[in-house]
């Protein structure tokens, strides 16, 4: 804007010294043409007038103003178009603004999309996972049911084990009392020693020992009716003891049939938990299977038999996509021997793409492996 008004303002300037160039060029040339003065000659020649052809001047000029003219008519429709071009490249970088905010919204519906499908698979693992984990806290309630009645049982078993041993030692005390009363006053001091020493073992058999004690003296005075309470005495432990024992075979096969029941209830666990790991194996395996089948299906849909495709051609193709089933990339693993059928194999992924989805988000994989055989 500002380079106009001082061109218009030098333009007269120029004009006037191409002026005065033009009318000393032409006083120069006349000059240079008049004939020399004869110096012999006294008389004086006329002075010839110098004429400015103004045409010549105006002719100048108005080349000159055509100069002019065709110089601002070039700055403009330089000016113009670099203008349109600017316009031209403002409208493409608007497009290109307005294509990449499109393609980012699609990301993030595509985000989006996959981020609701991880949720819900989530929620259903996590809902699997608490009914799994609410099984085996009830079982491991049974289990533990299960010990605390082992351990009930063996308690009881210590404790007639123990009214064993105590029967046992009743049994001995006996036999060495008879013995304290046939040696009299040796026997007396040993019996005492021992009942000094069971008291040191359990104060339950105190009392019973001082007992024992103090009735020493009496049964020196009625050996043969202790005799016959001993031998008495000895038929009741013996028939204590066979009792105790038999009770203790029938806790012990208690246990024994108690832990066979666990051994075989957690069998039994693991045996479902194996087929509930089986069955979730095999869901997955026919999901995949069908997951794979429907692209597969996409593709061949997709596919332009090339002319002259000989019959039985294969190959195996390696897709890469991204969540949404969107192709980024074809790779050919395994050739068929074919240029044109294998170059028509990965048009048609592209073509296909996006690919189809699985049910099970867990199923989708970011590259997978295609044997492609239209014939099959």
């Amino acid at each position: 804007m500002s380079r106009e008004p001082l061109h218009d303002r030098l333009l007269p300037i120029v004009y006037a010294v191409l002026l005065h160039a033009v009318v000393a060029s032409v006083l120069v040339f006349r000059l240079g043409d008049a004939p020399a003065p004869v110096a012999a000659s006294p008389r004086v020649e006329p002075v010839e007038a110098v004429v400015i052809d103004e045409k010549q001047i105006t002719e100048e000029l108005e080349r000159l103003r055509e100069q002019d003219e065709q110089r601002r008519r070039k700055e403009r429709e330089r000016i113009e178009q670099l203008e349109h071009e600017a316009e031209s490249a403002r409208r493409r970088r608007n497009d290109e603004e307005n294509r990449l905010i499109e393609l980012e919204r699609m990301q993030r519906e595509r985000q989006q999309e996959y981020i609701a499908a991880e949720r819900e698979r989530e929620r259903r693992e996590t809902e699997r996972l608490a009914e799994f984990t609410r099984k085996r806290e009830v079982e491991a309630k049974r289990l533990e049911a299960m010990e605390k009645e082992k351990a009930a049982l063996a308690v009881r078993r210590a404790e007639e084990q123990e009214q064993l041993a105590r029967i046992e030692r009743q049994r001995r005390e006996e036999a060495e009392q008879k013995r304290r009363i046939e040696e009299q006053a040796q026997a007396a001091r040993a019996e005492r020693d021992r009942a000094e020493e069971a008291r040191r073992k359990a104060e339950a058999e105190r009392r019973r020992i001082e007992a024992e004690k103090e009735k020493a003296e009496a049964e020196r005075r009625r050996i043969e009716a202790e005799k016959e309470k001993a031998e008495a005495e000895r038929r009741r432990i013996e028939a204590e003891r066979k009792k105790a024992e038999a009770e203790r075979k029938r806790a012990e096969e208690a246990r024994r049939k108690k832990e066979e029941e666990r051994r075989a209830l957690q069998e039994a666990i693991a045996r479902e938990d194996e087929q509930l790991e089986k069955e979730r194996l095999a869901l997955l395996d026919a999901g995949r299977v069908e997951y794979i089948a429907q692209i597969k299906d996409r593709i061949e849909r997709n596919w332009l038999r090339p002319p002259g495709t000989e019959p039985g051609l294969a190959c195996v193709v390696r897709v890469s996509q991204i969540p949404g089933g969107e192709v980024v990339k074809v790779e050919i693993r395994t050739s068929s021997g074919s240029g044109t059928f294998d170059r028509s194999v990965e048009e048609a992924v592209l073509r296909a793409s996006p690919l189809p989805v699985p049910k099970d988000p867990s199923l989708f994989d970011r590259q997978i492996m295609i044997t492609f055989e239209p014939e099959a």
